[in-house]
């Protein structure tokens, strides 16, 4: 699994998450919501029972009786006022409260948690409920302190539907009588939020996931235009940015697909007009000769001679172009194991009446017991080429030596051609295996088309070798041929 597998896998895990925790958010605010409901309900239902014992005891046996009830009185902060304002469980009340729940009680409609009750010695008794902060879940009045005188909140208000009811820590909002609902209402609104959350988030994400993927995608398309329509220079490294995952490896292998593309179709222009300049030449002769053969009859001879001199120097440029365009297109036929002691030996023997034919010597020296697994043809072609190129160059009278030497561990076998000619400059090494290449050292006096080494690097390049040139020390250049081989 790749880079961009990571990728898309994080940003949907992180979409999913998000919606996973907005979806138990909801639930939790829900169940929260209904329980809070549910504990407000039973706890206004306890307190009304409260009220109503008060109110029993009080018509039956007076202020002694409450003795039974004090533990409830002051769990559910049920209080009981007499004519003199004074709570009979003996609390201190807020004499203003007072006077605000008998306002409440003679003007409002009747109310379970505030009454006013009629005692047996005739006295009229003020009892309600007084919330004076949330006592959710309180199993003993010793965890609720006696308020101080002035502390306690208005216990008491109209809402805005005339119900009264005891007021919570937020006023006008009854947490116990009138519509229980109402301190719910704004927590209804509450499972939208995560819900809402959830949705923006996974939008967001699946945008910029989006937006991330299809950037690079959309300026590979472009690319793939432009190059199309003829703009070898388009490329796409510079969008991409810092990434470093799939897209951004096919940005890089893009630019390297497009230099190499660039390079082949300059290769191949340079290619057509170096030929059609090796052949206008020949033909500008040919042309000439015919000229002279028909103004000068009597030399009939010497123009002939001409006549066939260029007609085979165009013959062996054109079969050179047609070797290299066989090989370039991979049409080289069947392969077959090569004794390199044999091709070594004709390649030796030929070049060596070739060498002597213009004055030089040819040295030979190595083992060539190995097996390589190729073309004969070409094979033998390439390095004739290398030896026939080291004879040509190399000083009159000197020697050109070749040396080959098998390698079993690394199951290689280099043959070194070396000449004492007068080397090719540096910056020349690699450009003489180019097609048509003639270095600025070439006279006049030699001839050729520059294609021999072409061929050379082609065909080895073709078998899984390689050709490299350097200059020697001692003068002169050095071409080294490296094949895979097996051993017999």
């Amino acid at each position: 699994m790749g880079r961009l597998f990571w990728k898309f896998f994080f940003f949907i895990l992180l979409a999913q998450l998000t919606a996973i925790v907005g979806i138990s958010g909801t639930l939790w605010i829900k169940h929260n919501t209904e329980d809070r409901l549910t504990r407000s309900t039973n706890r206004q239902a306890h307190i009304a029972l409260v009220v109503e014992s008060a109110e029993i005891a009080l018509q039956q046996g007076g202020p002694q009786a409450l003795r039974r009830l004090g533990g409830s009185l002051r769990r559910y902060q049920v209080y009981v006022i007499d004519e003199n304002n004074h709570d009979v469980m003996g609390r201190l009340v807020s004499l203003a409260s007072i006077e605000k729940f008998k306002a409440s009680i003679e003007k409002g409609p009747p109310s379970v948690l505030a009454r006013k009750v009629t005692g047996p010695d005739k006295q009229t008794y003020l009892v309600f409920f007084s919330a004076l902060e949330d006592a959710w879940d309180r199993e003993s009045s010793d965890r609720h302190p006696e308020p101080l005188p002035g502390e306690r909140p208005p216990p008491f208000e109209h809402g805005e539907h005339g119900e009264r009811g005891p007021v919570g820590p937020d006023r006008g909002q009854p947490p116990f009588g009138g519509d229980p609902g109402g301190m719910h209402a704004p927590g209804s609104y509450y499972p939208l939020i995560p819900l809402v959350s959830s949705v923006i988030a996974s939008l967001l994400f699946a945008a910029l996931l989006a937006w991330y993927m299809s950037k690079p995608i959309r300026n590979l398309r472009s690319a793939f235009i432009e190059l199309a329509s003829g703009k070898l220079d388009t490329r796409v490294g510079a969008t991409m940015g810092r990434r470093r995952d799939e897209l951004a490896d096919l940005g890089r292998e893009f630019d390297l697909m497009a230099d190499k593309l660039h390079v082949l179709v300059e290769s191949q222009r340079q290619l057509m007009h170096d030929v059609s300049h090796e052949l206008r030449s020949p033909l500008a002769r040919l042309q000439a000769a015919i000229g002279l053969a028909r103004q000068q009859p009597e030399k009939m001879e010497g123009t002939l001679e001409r006549l066939e001199n260029e007609s085979i120097r165009m013959d062996k440029l054109v079969g050179e172009l047609l070797t290299l365009s066989r090989i370039e297109a991979g049409v080289t036929g069947a392969n077959e194991e090569i004794s390199m002691a044999d091709l070594m030996a004709e390649v030796v023997e030929n070049a060596s009446f070739e060498a002597e034919a213009n004055h030089r010597r040819l040295e030979f020296t190595g083992d060539t017991e190995v097996i390589v697994f190729g073309k004969f043809e070409l094979l033998y072609r390439a390095v004739e080429n290398v030896v026939r190129n080291a004879i040509k160059h190399t000083a009159e009278g000197s020697a050109v030596t070749i040396n080959t030497k098998p390698d079993r561990d690394n199951a290689t076998f280099s043959i070194t051609v070396l000449d004492q000619g007068s080397g090719v400059p540096d910056q020349e090494l690699a450009a003489i295996f180019e097609p048509f290449f003639r270095g600025s050292q070439i006279t006049s006096t030699q001839h050729g088309y520059g294609l021999g080494l072409t061929i050379a690097k082609r065909v080895l390049l073709a078998h899984g070798g390689v050709i490299r040139a350097s200059n020697r020390a001692s003068g002169g250049l050095c071409v080294e041929i490296v094949l895979p081989c097996k051993f017999p």
